[in-house]
């Protein structure tokens, strides 16, 4: 049996789109926001944990971390966010210091950057260690933002109904 060149390379793509595209364990490089819902689904190696029209979530590891990995689409099925979330329980006290160490690292890829605090009241005298609460009541996020030849990137250390999380974002430029 004669394989084409072609389908030889269609093939060989086909298989090594997803790991190029959307490695585990590091921030994405150069993202093909032309992709469809269809596209994007179909480059995963696993089922997705969650679906809708408009997202797909999957299980992911990022600096080996488990996060959850979502796909946001419009209405059109446009690709239109990734995300990297992992949500922090109600007692945590190592959100910030995670934050941090996250951040050091996506700054490997992209740069360094200063984080932006947002408060809604003196934290000032506050340990580290208790501002996992804070954030998680609304008081207390961090924000680092950078931007790469095809997307606006950032992270953050928010709430999102009631629990601290952090989050790494993409969105077309």
């Amino acid at each position: 049996m004669k394989i084409s060149a072609l389908a030889a390379f269609t093939t060989l793509s086909a298989l090594l789109l997803p790991t190029a595209l959307f490695a585990n364990n590091q921030p994405l490089e150069k993202i093909d926001w032309s992709m469809s819902f269809a596209q994007v689904k179909q480059n995963q190696q696993h089922a997705p944990d969650d679906e809708i029209p408009t997202r797909l979530t999957y299980e992911s590891q990022l600096f080996d971390m488990e996060f959850h990995q979502e796909y946001l689409f419009d209405d059109k099925g446009q690709l239109v966010n990734i995300l990297y979330y992992k949500g922090f329980s109600s007692d945590a006290t190592d959100c910030v210091s995670e934050y941090n160490r996250v951040k050091a690292e996506v700054e490997k890829h992209y740069g360094k950057v200063d984080a932006s605090t947002k408060t809604t009241k003196d934290l000032s005298n506050t340990a580290v260690e208790a501002l996992c609460s804070h954030t998680s009541a609304g008081d207390y996020k961090l924000d680092s933002k950078w931007q790469n030849d095809n997307a606006n990137i950032s992270f953050v250390l928010d709430a999102w109904k009631g629990q601290a999380y952090i989050g790494l974002s993409y969105k077309p430029l």
